[in-house]
């Protein structure tokens, strides 16, 4: 749930900003993978949170890739 609309985050100056709420539906993660798919998904809702939309194709592999590499991050640590 954006607090922004997309179009105003990139006229934020400031760095703290409250962008705001990604809820998970526990029921969607993969229970034999809990920790992966929970990370995809907080992922996922942070990028919508920062504008990213998968409206067409092109969209979705986009913000597909970007999922990819800072869950590839996350893993790494």
């Amino acid at each position: 749930f954006p607090f922004y609309k997309a179009t105003d985050i990139r006229k934020l100056k400031n760095r703290n900003v409250y962008l705001g709420d990604v809820i998970l539906n526990f029921y969607k993660i993969d229970k034999k993978n809990f920790k992966k798919d929970f990370n995809r998904l907080w992922i996922h809702g942070l990028l919508h949170l920062l504008g990213y939309k998968h409206y067409k194709d092109k969209d979705y592999y986009k913000m597909n890739r970007i999922e990819k590499l800072i869950l590839k991050k996350i893993e790494n640590n």
